[in-house]
């Protein structure tokens, strides 16, 4: 039914967005045992992630600036790498990415809430969860998905959500 499948497409928009927002996050504060990549990967790297973002948009000019001279470093030390996670803390970056990762995960678990019982148990709720639990890849998410819903629906959710989160780092990397 068009309905359902606009609900489950949203769904799959909102879990995806999530899992992208707490991707983020495990990439500056994850455990390399449960995430697969190394600790604070996403700072070594200098990815302009949504914690990046936040924090830079949420410190002061004097902050910022340090911020951003650290952050774009080639060769980080422990001391840089202690420095920028205090200014993601100090600002309110971390919390917030935290807190969308969650918000998108509540969002997509209420898009299911009036679809037919046999779509709804189907899910289980298990992709929403997974979404934002650190103990599986991205790969592991989207099987998951796709086995629990129509193939062309879950492929449909890839799309849309691999297309947005390109356009959002593209828009990222532009404003700096």
């Amino acid at each position: 039914e068009p309905q359902q499948i606009k609900k489950l497409a949203e769904c799959g928009r909102l879990m995806g967005l999530a899992f992208q927002v707490w991707d983020d996050y495990l990439g500056v504060v994850g455990k390399a045992e449960e995430t697969g990549k190394p600790a604070r990967s996403d700072i070594l790297q200098g990815k302009k992630t949504l914690v990046y973002v936040s924090t830079h948009g949420k410190l002061d000019p004097f902050d910022r600036r340090q911020f951003v001279d650290l952050y774009k470093l080639e060769t980080k030390s422990e001391a840089d790498i202690a420095a920028i996670l205090k200014f993601m803390e100090k600002s309110g970056g971390l919390e917030y990415v935290r807190n969308r990762a969650r918000e998108f995960s509540s969002f997509a678990k209420a898009t299911l809430a009036d679809l037919p019982e046999t779509i709804r148990t189907r899910f289980k709720g298990r992709p929403v969860k997974v979404v934002i639990s650190s103990g599986e890849d991205r790969e592991s998410v989207w099987e998951s998905i796709a086995r629990k819903v129509a193939p062309a629906v879950a492929t449909t959710m890839v799309g849309a959500v691999t297309a947005r989160i390109v356009r959002q780092r593209g828009a990222r990397e532009s404003a700096d």
